[in-house]
């Protein structure tokens, strides 16, 4: 979740999906 808050803050296009997945798993 620490890599994913400032991910979060820079919402990317192709790596968001995979952000999200990753949040979503966790």
């Amino acid at each position: 979740m620490r890599l994913v808050k400032p991910v979060m803050k820079k919402p990317l296009r192709q790596q968001n999906r995979q952000i999200i997945s990753y949040v979503t798993r966790t």
